[in-house]
């Protein structure tokens, strides 16, 4: 759809902004949002290539462009490449993988698993700290249930409020590790980020006590509201709910 020209550039450093230049310091000058979403520095880095020109197809290119931290920018690579990871350590074991933008791209990540036997007991910490330690950076790692849907936020919190024990379930993973680059919380060696710990949290339910965890639901299906509201009446009833509600309303879940 496009070509951009040019050369590689070799041992070449430049300042990324000229108030860092005319400071003649790095990491202090304002650059851009950065991953983590707060404000980057500007350094003097590489001028790894100079763009000459730009081509297209003549009739109306596709043209892509999701700004950086966009959960289209990096969230589908990092939940396919955990789940192709857990898939290799538990075939079957792990059923999606999701992420939020407020969990900063690859900050955060939610992990569903399906417990069908007993000696799948365990595994899903043994899934959390694969994923903890290998992915650079990580801060944040829950792992729910399939009952629980991993793409409504809300629901993963009321996971964690309702079956997380705070001493046996919470757990700091890869202190002192390396970490990611512009993350404030992160101590520094130098100038290279070491992890400060990414917290894994197993908010599945024990499999021996599966029947004292099964989810209330209300008989959605068998309701017909039209009985007693007009169409425009539950129309503007339903323009009053959240996305949360909208989804207790689907699915009939207390």
């Amino acid at each position: 759809e496009w070509v951009l020209e040019g050369y590689v550039i070799e041992d070449e450093r430049v300042w990324e902004t000229d108030q860092a230049e005319q400071l003649g310091r790095q990491g202090e000058a304002p650059l851009h949002p950065e991953w983590a979403r707060y404000m980057g520095r500007a350094y003097r880095t590489p001028r790894a290539f100079e763009l000459t020109a730009i081509t297209h197809r003549s009739n109306k290119p596709l043209y892509y462009t999701p700004h950086f931290g966009a959960i289209w920018y990096t969230i589908p690579f990092v939940c396919a490449s955990i789940y192709e990871m857990c898939e290799r350590m538990a075939p079957g074991f792990v059923q999606d993988v999701a992420g939020f933008t407020g969990l900063t791209t690859w900050g955060g990540i939610v992990v569903q698993v399906k417990k069908n036997r007993r000696s799948d007991e365990g595994m899903q910490r043994n899934i959390m700290g694969s994923i903890m330690t290998v992915h650079r950076g990580l801060r944040l790692c829950v792992v729910v249930d399939e009952d629980i849907d991993i793409w409504e936020p809300e629901d993963v919190l009321w996971a964690i409020e309702s079956r997380v024990s705070p001493r046996r379930d919470i757990v700091v993973y890869n202190e002192y590790g390396r970490g990611q680059a512009f993350q404030p919380s992160e101590l520094k060696t130098g100038q290279i980020s070491v992890a400060d710990g990414g917290l894994g949290i197993d908010a599945t339910v024990p499999l021996d006590q599966k029947g004292q965890f099964e989810r209330a639901v209300y008989p959605v299906d068998e309701m017909d509201f039209s009985r007693w509201f007009s169409e425009d009446e539950m129309t503007d009833l339903r323009s009053q709910q959240d996305r949360y509600f909208k989804f207790l309303a689907r699915t009939g879940y207390a």
